[in-house]
């Protein structure tokens, strides 16, 4: 691949395999409830920041970037469900543990200081389990919630098809992380 091709990027931190298996539990009826279709768990994650366009030969830099912040140790309890707009449903943290948003600011800004793209948009810490609903999934508690470790930070290419978005592994680095030993 040549150095300035350009890769639809983002961070993200997948969901761990046993947990995946409960959320697509969760889902499949839930799918069913609204029409919509289930999100393959090989694509479950959280989005931490999303890049867009960035030239392929970047890839090495962002790595080094991340591996250069802190990543403390979080858990992150998925306790709610609800949709955006009609026709993408998910589930999130009806609290968002202080460390976990500090570590996403610092991220996006040192991101940008190196001047790369980010998202303006508030970030919502979600994982998306449905997607092209015909009825809205309705806010709801999630009994018993999920706990999330997060364990891995992982850079990700996204290419859009008709099938769906297929996700290629770029980058990966083991959370919790410290730039610099304690």
């Amino acid at each position: 691949m040549l150095p300035d091709h350009p890769l639809r990027l983002f961070f993200a931190v997948p969901l761990p395999t046993g947990l995946a298996d409960r959320v697509e539990s969760i889902a499949r009826p839930l799918a069913r409830a609204t029409g919509g279709r289930c999100t393959p768990a090989s694509q479950y994650h959280l989005t931490l920041a999303f890049l867009g366009d960035v030239a392929a030969g970047r890839r090495a830099e962002l790595m080094a970037l991340v591996a250069g912040l802190d990543w403390p140790a979080v858990r992150l309890t998925l306790d709610r469900t609800g949709s955006f707009g009609k026709d993408t449903g998910w589930l999130a943290p009806s609290q968002t543990p202080e460390p976990l948003l500090a570590a996403v600011q610092n991220l996006h800004r040192h991101l940008r200081l190196a001047g790369f793209h980010v998202e303006r948009r508030r970030w919502r810490p979600h994982l998306t389990i449905l997607r092209r609903q015909q009825t809205p999934l309705p806010p709801a508690a999630l009994e018993p919630p999920l706990l999330w470790p997060l364990e891995r930070l992982q850079l990700l290419s996204s290419v859009l098809t008709p099938r769906g978005p297929r996700y290629t592994l770029e980058g990966e680095l083991y959370w919790p992380h410290r730039s610099s030993p304690v």
